[in-house]
């Protein structure tokens, strides 16, 4: 059974998914944002999550 981390974007602890550099990106949420055009109010939702990560390097 894989650990569960905290994901980046939806701050739910998840099985599966991806590791970017320090974050975790679930695989649902990964699905979600392929599957969302950048005209989708929902766009600009994802990317502020994902600029968490940015930061979180900065830091």
């Amino acid at each position: 059974m894989p650990r569960e981390i905290c994901c980046v974007v939806c701050e739910t602890d998840k099985g599966e998914g991806i590791q970017l550099y320090t974050s975790f990106l679930c695989v649902d949420c990964e699905r979600k944002i392929i599957q969302t055009s950048p005209s989708d109010p929902d766009y600009k939702y994802f990317l502020s999550r994902l600029k968490k990560i940015r930061t979180e390097l900065l830091s």
